[in-house]
């Protein structure tokens, strides 16, 4: 996560007047406005951009995002992340060896932050997944999966040939944490 807070170099105080948004080319406006809890028509508060900034990067549909002021202006400067990304995929169950294959994955999907994640392995067993991430665009502590998993092995002995598919919708929902 590359995050970085910028100030204007003229240092007195200035109202925040104005939201200045740019680099979002597929994210709609709202979507980053509806992240940003900075008043306007009040002084530009440091603690509260920082909190602005970890809000619309935790959206996770940008590689970079910056917010700041310039006089009257409040600035956010995003950098959305690529239409698709890839990663390799390594994967090992003890007793039967490693399989090794590729996840790709779909992002910001029509300007929305949900995402599409594909993978496929082989090696000592198959295994395959379609995992698609539904984050509310108001609430992105909360998540929705839905995912269908394959994946094919056999035991140490090689005497019986295991096919597994399992569908899954699960619900996550991130809430405070409290140290005892």
């Amino acid at each position: 996560m590359y995050v970085f807070l910028y100030t204007s170099l003229n240092h007195a105080t200035h109202l925040i007047n104005e939201i200045s948004i740019s680099g979002n080319f597929k994210t709609p406006k709202n979507v980053i406005l509806n992240q940003i809890k900075h008043p306007l028509d009040s002084e530009f508060n440091n603690t509260i951009a920082l909190e602005d900034q970890h809000r619309i990067y935790n959206l996770d549909i940008f590689t970079y995002v910056q917010v700041g002021y310039d006089k009257s202006k409040y600035i956010v400067l995003v950098q959305e992340k690529k239409n698709f990304t890839f990663k390799p995929l390594f994967e090992k169950i003890d007793g039967i060896g490693w399989s090794y294959g590729a996840k790709m994955f779909f992002n910001n999907i029509k300007g929305s932050t949900n995402q599409l994640g594909l993978s496929i392995g082989t090696g000592k067993f198959n295994i395959g997944e379609i995992k698609y991430n539904y984050k509310s665009l108001f609430n992105n502590k909360a998540k929705l999966f839905i995912s269908y998993n394959t994946d094919e092995n056999q035991d140490i002995d090689e005497q019986y040939h295991i096919k597994r598919h399992v569908v899954s919708i699960a619900y996550e929902k991130k809430i405070r944490h409290f140290d005892l």
